[in-house]
């Protein structure tokens, strides 16, 4: 079941810092993977648990490097 992100809000509630949120995100994601190219996901970690029904976040996200 593929559940539509609600992270910015929607309707009225729309966060005005949404675009700019998502802008930096990206750029400070584009800059750590150009300094660290052999930043990867770790294949062999546990799969990732998102818990919490407010503040949905993963708990770690396991990668290597090297």
């Amino acid at each position: 079941m593929n559940k539509p992100n609600i992270a910015f809000g929607f309707g009225p509630h729309t966060c005005l810092g949404m675009n700019l949120a998502k802008l930096e995100m990206s750029t400070a994601l584009n800059v750590l993977l150009d300094e660290l190219p052999n930043l990867r996901a770790d294949e062999d970690a546990e799969p990732m648990m998102i818990r919490g029904a407010h503040m949905r976040q993963p708990t770690s996200v396991p990668v290597r490097w090297g």
